[in-house]
This record gives structure tokens, sequence and C-alpha cells, in this order.
């Protein structure tokens, strides 16, 4: 008879449990034999569960979980595993569990998942809290099984993991199948953030259009993922059209170890007139001046906004050798697209990958000396670290001195050979400290200009760890110079990578000139390493500069022709030295806008090397802007036609102006 009740009373709880799936809202489906409410995910690596998934699948299960670590159970007591403190702030004083959860801010500890890593193992070595306290809010991916742990639902038997791109341990459930043939990723940028290492370059943009390729986000109105990619566009208004041509360009990419490689990316487009011409892709060795246009094999419906693949394209001509690859967008007088790119990647089969770092420009100078302390001869490498009072094998008869920084030696790593044993002697500024090394009694009298150059490396070693080269100043006869940025991330694997670095400084030199490398504590954050510094003298005293050593100076002033070469890849303000010609009429720089005599208007000049040029490709346009009034009725053309011929000297930034090299926003203009 009880048998009989218990199957009467869960018919009816089942009848009742089923009838009111009616009234949940979707998205939720009624759940087939085995699963829970609530549950994302389906265990798998690709497709682990959600925290609380995990909670309600506590069934003995092998399955992956992923979730943000939040904090660690400190307190475990009695029989029965029952704990009674969940602590969410370091320090932490336990390395046999963590606490994961939904958001990496979660501090309630119902919502959270803990998860065992057996002390001594691997996992543990590697997540504990307790000697890894910046693991906290890191994204965790771990592998384990669904069980009671602590009172309460729990992932024990943890044997594997991905943490900050890394994996840690053995996977359960077998051997791992053999990687597919062209597994090796040479180089991939998902355009998560923002546009990564590619560059930029406007061949042609309307002067009604700020910029055709941008890093754009976007997430639905009605909520779900956010999509992150790089958009071109020269869209101006639908009655408004004009051509374009933007290339967005990847840095280099070593191949120089690949049997064999292809490209693609997910890409999505509309409003073309043909998508083939006007989106379109091209490669050249990263040496070489001419790009080859490659075939894209799959392109959209150029009707909607969903992203495709590209398909493969080979790369197989290229192996053996450093590339870049370029999307190269246009735009018509009839037709204006948008083109949107993300997940890029290049793949294939051997070994290496990566970026190449360009080579550095050659330096035509008169070298004053090198400095690489002693590491040309075997013998003269350190087995310890010494102070620079005591170091005894310098390559030159200077004065050094340092404040905190000392001289060590360590594996020459370089971008190009991460895996180089062979060790140099270096100076070390240690991290969070204020440290100096000068080299005085550096006769370099009669120059007024020079070039430092040298290796740098900072300690950063985590891949979440980012710092700028150019945290370590320079300075030469107390004229203080910061190095241009230049960014480095750790690689998870080895510290130290040097880097080289080129520094222009114009100050006068003497018979006891001193040059000064330094760094504050608060910018050293993860320790700087010196190397391989060399001095050029670049200019004389009393020399006037060449003309191709112009550098934008009111002293040495660029010319038109200058201006054009830069095309707008520096912005400036910079002075530029030339004549005035004519006006731009229009806003349009063709032959037939061009008004050398009876000017229409005030709103622009035309500045060329010579009184007489007339040749387009020879002219620059400046902008006059509208306010204050004076640019216009002082310079311009309309009101003062006497102004043409006079050779003026114009301060102004370096952009693009009626979509070529021009002046905009002018500071002074002065006639010579």
């Amino acid at each position: 008879m009880k048998k009989i009740l218990n199957a009467l009373f869960l018919t009816l709880l089942a009848v009742f449990t089923f009838s009111s799936c009616s009234d949940v809202p979707a998205p939720y489906d009624i759940l087939g034999e085995g699963d829970a409410p609530g549950v994302v995910g389906d265990g798998t690596k690709e497709n682990p569960y959600n925290i609380e998934a995990a909670q309600q699948k506590q069934d003995g299960s092998i399955a992956w979980v992923q979730g943000y670590i939040v904090g660690a159970i400190e307190n475990v007591y009695d029989d029965k595993g029952e704990f009674n403190k969940a602590s969410f702030t370091a320090p932490f004083n336990i390395t046999s569990n963590v606490l994961i959860a939904e958001s990496p801010d979660e501090t309630n500890e119902s919502k959270c998942l803990p998860v065992k890593i057996k002390n001594g193992s691997d996992l543990a070595n590697a997540l504990n809290l307790k000697d890894h306290p910046d693991n906290k809010g890191g994204l965790l991916l771990i592998q384990g099984e669904l069980s009671k742990g602590f009172g309460k639902a729990a992932l024990i038997n943890t044997t594997a993991a991905v943490f900050n791109n890394q994996p840690i341990g053995e996977e359960q459930g077998g051997e791992e199948p053999e990687p597919p043939v062209g597994n090796v990723t040479f180089f991939e940028e998902t355009f998560a953030s923002d546009k990564g290492s590619f560059t930029i370059e406007d061949k042609t943009r309307p002067a009604k259009v700020e910029e055709i390729w941008k890093w754009e986000s976007y997430t639905p109105e009605a909520g779900g993922t956010t999509s992150t990619y790089m958009k071109a566009s020269a869209f101006i208004s639908a009655t408004e059209k004009e051509a374009s041509e933007s290339w967005l360009i990847s840095p280099a990419v070593d191949l120089t170890k690949a049997t064999s490689a292809s490209l693609t990316f997910e890409h999505a487009h509309k409003f073309c007139g043909d998508p083939t011409k006007e989106l379109t892709v091209w490669v050249k060795e990263s040496t070489a001046s001419d790009w080859i246009q490659v075939t894209i094999p799959t392109y959209g419906t150029n009707s909607d906004w969903k992203f495709v693949s590209s398909g493969n394209i080979n790369l197989s001509s290229y192996v053996g050798k450093n590339i870049q690859f370029a999307f190269k967008y246009m735009s018509t007088t009839s037709d204006v697209g948008t083109w949107e790119v993300r997940n890029v990647k290049v793949t294939g089969e051997g070994e290496g990958g990566g970026t190449v770092e360009p080579s550095p420009t050659p330096i035509e100078g008169e070298l004053i000396f090198t400095e690489k302390f002693g590491s040309d001869v075997e013998a003269n490498i350190l087995r310890s670290t010494t102070a620079i009072a005591n170091f005894t094998h310098w390559d030159n008869n200077y004065s050094y001195s340092a404040t905190t920084a000392d001289i060590r030696a360590i594996a020459h790593r370089t971008p190009e050979n991460t895996e180089e044993s062979r060790k140099i002697n270096n100076i070390w500024f240690p991290a969070n400290k204020a440290g100096e090394f000068l080299i005085s009694n550096i006769n370099a009298t009669g120059y007024t200009k020079f070039i430092v150059v040298y290796e740098i490396a900072s300690n950063v070693y985590k891949t979440t760890e980012i710092d700028d080269l150019n945290h370590l100043k320079l300075t030469f006869n107390d004229q203080e110079v910061t190095p241009v940025s230049k960014e480095v991330v750790g690689n998870g694997k080895v510290s130290g990578i040097f880097h080289e670095m080129q520094v222009e400084i114009s100050v006068v030199g003497t018979d006891n000139s001193t040059l000064k490398f330094s760094t504050n504590g608060t910018d050293n954050a993860f320790g700087i390493r010196l190397y391989n510094i060399r001095l050029y003298a670049t200019e004389k005293s009393g020399e006037e500069p060449k003309p191709e050593e112009a550098d934008g100076s009111e002293a040495h002033p660029y010319s038109v022709e200058d201006v054009i070469t830069l095309n707008s890849t520096k912005k400036g303000p910079y002075y530029v030295k030339g004549y005035i010609v004519g006006f731009a009429n229009n806003g349009s720089m063709t032959e037939k806008n061009l008004q050398f005599e009876n000017f229409a208007g005030d709103t622009n000049l035309l500045l060329a090397d010579s009184p007489t040029e007339t040749a387009p490709e020879k002219l620059i346009p400046v902008e006059l802007p509208k306010s204050p009034a004076t640019w216009r009725t002082t310079w311009g053309l309309k009101t003062n036609p006497t102004n043409k011929g006079k050779l003026v000297l114009i301060q102004a930034n370096l952009e693009k102006y009626f979509s070529v090299p021009g002046l905009k926003g002018p500071v002074t203009i002065t006639e010579i």
C-alpha cells in the first residue's frame, strides 16, 4: 500500500510540474532526461557549463566548467567537510581550492562554485591564490567531477585547466587526438579591443570622411554577444558619394619556417557595387614594394550583416619568407559599400610564426662609441651580480657610474630568437625603484645632433603583463628625451627579450659629454635591462642642414616635396616653406579645378616649391579656416591676389586635405 501511495504522489507531482512549464518564459525549453533548469553549455571543453549548470548537474560526471576566480574556502572543519569561511579578499591562506563565479566581482557565496585542486599538483601550483593573488579575477576553464565537496555542490578531482590561455595538467577521457593538418598558427588577430598591430594607409579619402578604416563593436539591441571588428566605409550621405581607397595593413608575419600556409578571416559587407573589385586582399614580401592581389574564395550576400568565412587563401608561394597582407577597401562615385573584418588567421604547417620587427633605419653619421660591457669576450661574461663601481670589463675608457642599477648577465634573447642561450652583460634597473646609469667624459665636441641606439628589455613574463620601453629616459648633456612609445607584452615563456631603440637628440656636444639612462620607480614596474649602446654624431656645429635633413622645425622647415613624401604620416604642427601659387576651387585637386589667376575664393591656398609651378602632383593645398576671419581676409587670393608668388613659412598640421597631402589647422603664416 505504501508503494502504491508513493507512486500516486510522484505521478501527481510530475503532472503538476509538467503543467507549470507553460509559465516558464522564453527562451527556456522543456528539458530532456538528465537536464537541469538553467543549464548553459554541454560540459565539453568547447562549450563548458556555467556556474549554475555545474551547481545543478551534480551527477558525478566528468565535465568542463568555466568561471572567474573570485576567492577561496579558507577554513575546513568537522568530518563532513563543511566550511565556515569563504574569503574574497587577499591575503589568502590556502592552496587546495578556489571559488569561481559568473562575475569576477562576485562575493555572494551561494553564487560561487568551490573547485578542489590537489596540493602539489600542477593545477594547485598554477592556480592557488595564496601564491598567486593576482589570479583573482582571471577567467578559468577547468575539468573535474561534478560532485559535492565542502558539504555543497562543487567540482572535485580536477585534473586539467586552461588559464591565461595556457593549458595546465592532463585532460580526462583518453589521449588527446592528433592535431589536424595545418594546425600551426603563424599569426592571429581578432580585433577584440582595437586594430591590434595593423596599420591604416589612406590612399584617397574624401574631405568629409574623417576615417575610413576604424575599430568598432556592436551589441544587438535585444541583447546578446557583442561583436568586434575593423570596419571600412567612406559613406557621406545617400546622395553624396565619392571615390576612396584605404588599406588595412598587417605587420610582417614570419613564414620563414613554414612548409604551407593559408590566410582566413570572417567578413560581412553591404551596399557594394561589385565586392570582388571593391573589397580585396593583397600580399607581398615584407621588404618588397609591390603588392600582389590574391583571390578571396567566399564573399557574403552583400545584402545583410552576416559574417561568413573567407575560405582558405593559399599563401604557399610565400613560405620561407616574411610577408605582409592587406585588406584594400574602395568606393566609387556610384557605390559606397561597408566592409567588416574580424578573426584574421594565418595557419599552416611548419614551425615558427609571429610578427617580425622591421629592420632599423640605417644611420648616416659618425660612430663615436659602442658599449657592450665586454660581452664580445666570453671570459668577461659575469657569473654573479656586480656593482657598476667594481666592474672592469668596459669597452671604452670613459667614466661609468650608477644609482641603484647594477650589472649582471642574461641570455641575449630577441624577438627573432627567443630561445638564445648565449649570455651577455647588461645594466639592470630593478623594478619599482628609481635608477640611473651614466657614461661620462665622452668627447663629442664639434657636433650638435646625435642618435643614440641601444637594446632594451623589460622583465614582463605573463601574457597579461604590458610595459612600455620608453619608461627608460635618455639625457645627453642635460637635454632629456623620452623615446617613442613601444609596448611589449609577456609571452608566458621567457622574460627579458631585447628590442632595439633609436633616439635623436639635438644638443651641443663637448669634450666631456655625459649620456644618462634613467627611470623612476613608478613607471618601472617590471625591471629594465640595457645593452649594446651606440652613439652616432649626425650633424656638425655650424653645418647647414642638407635639404633632406629638414625636420619641420622653424630653423629647418619642410619643403612642399617633403610634405608630399611624408604623405600625412606625421601630424605636427610642423613648419613648411613654399610659394603661394593658386587656389583649389570646389574643394578638389583635379586639374580642371586648380586656379592660378582670377581666383574664385579665399578658403585655401596652393603651395609649391617654385613660384611658377602648376603641376597638380607638385602642389599641396593649405586650409584657411573660417575663424578667425583674418586667415582669409589676410591671405585669401580672391581678396589678396597679390599674395600669389610670395614665399611664406607656414606652421600647420600635416594632414590629408582634398584627399591629398596638405596642411590643415594653421598656427602661423609668415612672409619670408
